[in-house]
C-alpha cells in the first residue's frame, strides 16, 4: 500500500505493485521493489556487501560525528551525510579481496571539508585517555587559528567510538581526551579535524595514529 503525501499533487511513500515510493530530503525517489533472488551471488558481489558490512560497522558506531563532517559535503545533493561517509570509505578505505577484506586505517576520512587539515597529528597515552597533538601553522589566517578540534577515537575489537565535536582550539595545539575505561587494553584508532564555531566550516579528517591505554 503506498500513501499520498500532502494530497494527489505531493509525494507518494510505500509501495505501490512493482515499486516502491520515499521522500528524502524533500524530494520524491522510485525504485523497483526487491526480489527473492535465485541465483548465488558472484564473488565480485560479496565482495561488495562485505565492503557494506564493514563501512556500516565503523560508520554506524559515529553517526552524529559524520553527520557533522560530511554536511557541508552533501549541500544541495540528494544523499545524506551519512552514506557520503560510507560511500568514501567503500571506495577508498577498504583493502583486499573477499573474504579478506580490511578497514585501511590510514586511509579513513570522517570529515570532509576546505579548512586546512592538522599538520604533523600525533596521539599519546596519557592517564585515563588520550593526548591529541598538531603544529600549530602561524601562516594560517586568524580565523582559522580559532576553530576548534573534532577528536574521534575508535575501537575495532568493539566496534565503538567516542568522540568530541568542539575540543581545544587550534592554536593550542593540542587536546586531552579522558576515555572510558572499557577502551582500556584495546588498540585504538584516532582522527583529528577543525571545524569553525558557526559549524559552516570544516577540515578534512587526518588520521592521528593508534594507541592503547592501560
Amino acid at each position: 500500500m503506498a500513501r499520498i503525501r500532502n494530497g494527489i499533487l505531493g509525494g507518494v511513500s510505500g509501495k505501490l505493485g512493482p515499486v516502491e515510493c520515499f521522500i528524502r530530503n524533500g524530494e520524491a525517489f522510485v525504485k523497483l521493489c526487491k526480489k527473492k533472488r535465485t541465483v548465488p551471488l558472484s564473488p565480485k558481489q560479496l565482495g561488495v556487501c562485505q565492503k557494506l558490512i564493514i563501512a556500516n560497522e565503523m560508520i554506524n558506531s559515529m553517526t552524529p560525528f559524520v553527520a557533522l563532517g560530511f554536511d557541508q559535503a552533501v549541500k544541495g545533493l540528494s544523499r545524506t551525510a551519512n552514506n557520503a561517509a560510507k560511500s568514501y570509505q567503500i571506495r577508498n578505505s577498504i583493502n583486499g579481496t573477499y573474504p579478506d577484506q580490511t578497514i585501511d586505517y590510514p586511509k579513513v576520512r570522517l570529515t570532509e571539508g576546505d579548512l586546512p587539515a592538522a599538520e604533523n597529528p600525533g596521539v599519546a597515552a596519557v592517564e585515563n585517555g588520550l593526548k591529541f597533538s598538531w603544529d600549530v601553522d602561524d601562516r594560517n589566517r586568524f580565523d582559522q587559528q580559532w576553530t576548534r578540534a573534532m577528536l574521534l577515537v575508535y575501537v575495532p575489537a568493539l566496534k565503538s567510538s567516542y568522540y568530541t565535536l568542539s575540543g581545544a582550539r587550534r592554536n593550542e595545539g593540542s587536546d586531552v581526551m579522558e576515555l572510558p575505561s572499557s577502551f582500556k587494553g584495546y588498540e585504538l584508532q584516532t582522527y583529528i579535524s577543525f571545524i569553525s564555531d558557526d559549524k559552516l566550516g570544516i577540515s578534512n579528517s587526518v588520521y592521528a595514529g593508534h594507541a592503547i591505554i592501560f
